[in-house]
């Protein structure tokens, strides 16, 4: 959200995105260019109370000057005085810090002479005294011009930005004194004593414009995670002045921050309605309309804003978001663009040109943005992680251990941070002590606390009154207990102030910057987590789900016990992929095969509008109900779900791209469970159960692997529909048979394959196909150019290895006909151990080509072994990499017994349970069945074996469980199944 702050009779400010100004902007440019941190300057050489001061002209009165912050830097009862325009001020500073800061304003804005900032002719001398500060070091003095007031602004932003407080204080006050009616000054003034638990000095010298006062308070105490005592103080700002503009848009961002949705909604409807073209109110309605799936409006609502204000950076990235959010990526890029060019030095505009660059494939350009965000911004964990992802993505491995090593050890101190800090979220508190078994922390009594606002909105309090002017409020590290003495003592509060500050609740916990963890669970598939930390990190996204819908009661349930002789119970499935999409090719048929006799009545739900494609069609053709709710609020969705009566509700998103996990928290159905859509735990108290089967998920692993209570498919949980869709092998393609003529593979070589996606691919892996191609005389890789700037490092890689070029073949990738088709070109599949190959593996066994795997810890390096076992070639599973290596080799040099393998796999695609979709339909009934009548006897939630309803059998015999050494492997999933790539920073605005 946007800070701005009131100006009155101050010219405009080019506000920024999450509330950072032009001078947050120019404080960093100063810092890039020269250095100016704290360390730099020696004890000695620090200034203390005594050593800063405004020098006045000597007819007006002394005013003392705060000084560091760790002692209460509150002025004395010194009246404070509005000076005349024509005169000037001076703020004292010794020589080091002079020079260092004069010279990286210069770098920054030109030479000081063209700034307004002169120095003094004569300096204060060695003892003198200066307006009642004795023994003054020898300094340097600047003299402020009323008419240069934002470039002196900027001087004491780069102090607050370098961590001086109390020479920054020093400053914002010498401008308030040159211009009282300043309150851009006033404001930047306060937010050095927010950021330190001062709040009476505001008091004092913003009596003029009490309602102002209250809007500032009510942002600095959002700011610290204080949402309802800043509710009550922008309530009061309210009270004194109805109509303004910037209170009821800043009490809006307050109301989303709670969940409270509706409430927001009317607040920005307020605000603009006292302030029509608020350009802030707009960029806030529209981040509303956005995460409630209407891009259409979200867009009106950010042109608007650029109409109003054509140069406010959030609005072009606001708008940026929403065509991204439309498909409309490449329009989405030009506006992201636009933000970078109007604010360069806002870490989270390259950020989100980043991400969109990333959708576009355009990883190398992402890569860049990235780095220039990291640049800006080097404590910014999301873009780290995120460039580290890309940088797999390409097979870039270059500092790989290095960058893994960072990017674990950020995702340790964030959920550290998130289990051992109760009070900042109660609920993720107790996901996260349930996923950590281990973990002792103590009981704290809570009175209070707030869920953070990441996750694609950079929230940040404001205050601006006439113009868009931002400036980001210091980040708050820890929180005083309102007895410590440097609170502001209720003593010395007055009238409504002190009635707020009173009734406010204690906070006994450090409040945190970020209430999610900046790796996305879908991309922590590919690095080497354990299944109790991937668990935790699946809880905070839980919770993050849970805290977007924390303001809207749970849905009345409607749901009746099915009767009659031949009973059915509803089963809903939720989705954003009933289009083309790689999860209906998988499903298309089991909608209409739940109807075929069965005794489930199937509902299907969309989360994204249709694309008139054969797959959608054919889904709404043959589901007995089809709803479409990607037009509707949570609250909506969900009560539509409640009326419909469904007894158990699917979720087939996870943590994927579309997915609305929220539905799920207002808990709209008694039953709800995980399916398919994310290859791991949803780590959510509100999803019961996960469907999967004693390979992939081991009974003595449950605990580990999972939060939910799981329902064993007695084959494998991994559905397809090739049996139903698709002619096995190369003479599936329309073109005709196809050959390896067609793709340039040679006839006469041995040539192993492996389609997934590259960055399922890691330097340990690819070290042991390369002993494998060695060992294998004239064999051959075949690989996709997935994506395509990762060939290039891949054959570097294999050069270093020792192989020449053509030991490896590149094509592009394909349709999924022809995808499915000429993978029965191929001899052996090669799979990725740590993410193994899910769909591309069902594709793969269809065309008849043996896969051989070696399964993990994790459940997404286990679905390759539940493939092969159903599929009835259960001797390609390795049990580690060693025999991994040495099973390739011998089916590769033993080509009767790899033909042998390949003729049951082909044989048995009419018969086996991995292909047979209307068995593996009735045997998931079984299991919604016992999960209903669990429910009903009154259980809790617990692990439910199905039996095949055919012929009672339950799947063969288990792969040993294997702890892969190999657990820095890149993988991940299908491509269109994937999240977006990393958060998208859209700005609430605040005012």
């Amino acid at each position: 959200m946007l800070q701005q702050y009131p100006g009155r009779g101050v010219g405009p400010v080019e506000p920024s995105v999450g509330g950072q100004s032009s001078h947050a902007y120019l404080s960093k440019q100063v810092i890039q260019n020269h250095p100016l941190q704290p360390d730099m300057f020696p004890a000695s050489e620090m200034l203390s109370s005594a050593q800063v001061g405004f020098q006045m002209p000597q007819d007006h009165p002394v005013m003392s000057v705060p000084g560091p912050m760790a002692v209460d830097p509150r002025p004395t009862a010194i009246p404070y005085t509005v000076m005349p325009q024509e005169q000037s001020a001076t703020v004292l500073l010794n020589a080091p810090l002079q020079n260092q800061l004069e010279h990286g304003l210069t770098q920054t804005m030109g030479p000081s002479s063209d700034m307004g900032i002169h120095p003094m002719v004569q300096p204060v001398l060695p003892g003198q005294t200066a307006f009642g500060v004795p023994d003054l070091l020898p300094v340097g003095q600047f003299v402020v011009r009323p008419d240069m007031l934002e470039q002196y602004l900027a001087v004491g932003n780069v102090c607050r930005e370098i961590g001086r407080l109390d020479l920054a204080a020093s400053t914002f006050r010498a401008c308030m004194t040159i211009s009282p009616d300043s309150m851009e000054a006033r404001a930047a003034y306060n937010a050095c004593y927010y950021s330190q638990s001062f709040f009476e000095p505001s008091m004092e010298i913003g009596t003029v414009f009490p309602e102002d006062t209250f809007n500032d308070v009510g942002n600095a105490l959002r700011s610290l995670g204080h949402t309802s005592e800043a509710e009550c103080a922008y309530r009061a700002a309210l009270k004194i002045a109805p109509r303004h503009a910037h209170a009821w848009n800043n009490l809006g961002n307050a109301m989303r921050a709670k969940g409270q949705i509706m409430e927001a909604m009317q607040c920005y409807t307020s605000s603009l309605t006292s302030q029509p073209g608020f350009a802030a109110a707009h960029c806030n309605l529209a981040g509303l309309l956005r995460d409630q799936g209407k891009p259409q409006e979200a867009e009106a609502q950010y042109r608007a804003a650029i109409m109003s204000s054509p140069n406010l950076p959030e609005a072009a990235a606001g708008l940026g978001t929403a065509l991204r959010d439309m498909g409309r990526t490449e329009e989405a890029v030009s506006f992201y663009v636009r933000a970078v060019s109007l604010q360069p030095g806002a870490a989270d505009h390259h950020a989100n040109l980043a991400n969109t660059y990333k959708d576009l494939n355009r990883i190398e350009e992402s890569i860049m943005s990235y780095q220039a965000a990291l640049c800006l911004q080097p404590d910014l964990p999301d873009a780290f992680c995120n460039m580290v992802h890309s940088l797999s993505v390409i097979c870039d491995w270059r500092q790989r251990e290095q960058n893994f090593a960072t990017l674990l050890a950020i995702v340790d101190r964030q959920l550290d941070t998130l289990l051992h800090h109760p009070a900042t979220n109660p609920r993720l508190y107790s996901a996260l002590a349930g996923a950590l078994p281990n973990s002792t922390p103590q009981l704290v009594d809570v009175c209070g606390g707030s869920r953070s606002e990441r996750d694609g909105a950079s929230v940040s309090a404001s205050t601006t009154r006439d113009e868009d002017c931002t400036e980001r409020t210091p980040r708050r590290k820890f929180i005083h207990h309102p007895s410590s003495p440097t609170v502001v003592r209720k003593a010395r509060m007055r009238g409504e102030f002190a009635k707020f500050m009173t009734n406010s609740p204690a906070v006994v916990a450090p409040v945190l910057a970020s209430g999610l963890p900046s790796v996305q669970p879908f991309h922590a598939l590919i690095y080497p987590m354990s299944p109790e930390k991937f668990r935790a990190l699946s809880a905070a996204y839980a919770t993050r789900a849970e805290s977007m819908v924390a303001g809207i009661l749970q849905v009345r349930q409607k749901w009746t016990v099915p009767k009659g002789s031949r009973p059915r119970l509803k089963v809903g499935y939720v989705s954003s992929d009933y289009n083309n999409h790689p999860y209906s090719h998988l499903t298309q048929s089991i909608y209409g095969l739940h109807g075929n006799g069965g005794n489930v009545e199937c509902y299907c739900y969309a989360l994204t509008a249709s694309d008139q494609s054969a797959w959608r069609l054919r889904i709404e053709r043959e589901s007995e109900h089809f709803r479409d709710i990607s037009n509707m609020s949570a609250k909506q969705s969900a009560e539509t779900i409640a009326n419909d009566g469904i007894h158990v509700l699917v979720n087939c998103n996870g943590y994927t791209k579309g997915a609305r996990t929220e539905l799920f928290a207002l808990r709209p159905a008694p039953v709800q469970v995980s399916f398919m859509g994310f290859p791991g735990t949803l780590g959510a108290h509100y999803i019961e159960y996960f469907i999967t089967d004693t390979v992939t998920s081991p009974p003595e692993m449950a605990s580990r692997m999972h939060s939910e209570a799981l329902l064993y498919h007695p084959h494998s949980y991994f559905v397809n529909d090739h049996r139903q869709t698709s002619i096995p092998g190369p003479a599936a393609h329309p073109s005709g048979r196809l050959t390896r003529a067609h793709y340039g593979l040679p006839e006469d070589c041995f040539l192993f394959l492996m389609h997934n996606q590259l960055y399922k691919l890691s330097p340990d892996t690819f070290d042991v196909w390369a002993r494998i191609l060695k060992r294998v005389p004239g064999s051959k890789l075949w690989l996709l150019r997935f994506p395509p700037s990762g060939e290039r490092r891949i054959r570097a890689e294999a050069a270093a290895r020792g192989l020449g070029p053509e030991r490896l073949i590149f094509t592009d990738v394909a349709g999924k006909e022809e995808h499915v088709a000429r993978a029965g070109l191929g001899d052996l599949f090669l799979d990725t151990p740590t993410c193994n190959a899910h769909t591309i593996g069902t594709d793969v066994l269809w065309s008849g080509v043996p896969m051989i795997t070696c399964p993990g810890s994790l459940f997404a390096s286990r679905v390759a072994a539940s493939l092969l076992t159903a599929a009835g070639v259960p001797e390609l599973i390795a049990s580690d990499m060693n025999a991994y290596e040495d099973l390739a080799v011998d089916l590769a040099t033993n080509r009767p017994k790899l033909q042998a393998i390949r003729a049951r796999i082909e044989n048995s695609r009419s018969s086996n349970p991995l292909f047979d979709t209307a068995r593996w339909v009735r045997n998931v009934e079984g299991l919604y069945w016992g999960a209903w009548k669990n429910f009903q006897a009154g259980n809790a939630p617990t692990h439910i074996f199905g039996k095949d309803v055919y012929d009672g059998t339950t799947m063969g015999q288990r792969p040993a469980l294997v702890e892969s050494h190999y657990s820095t492997t890149d993988s991940r999933i299908s491509e269109s199944l994937l999240p977006s790539y990393g958060r998208f920073y859209s700005s609430t605005v605040a005012t």
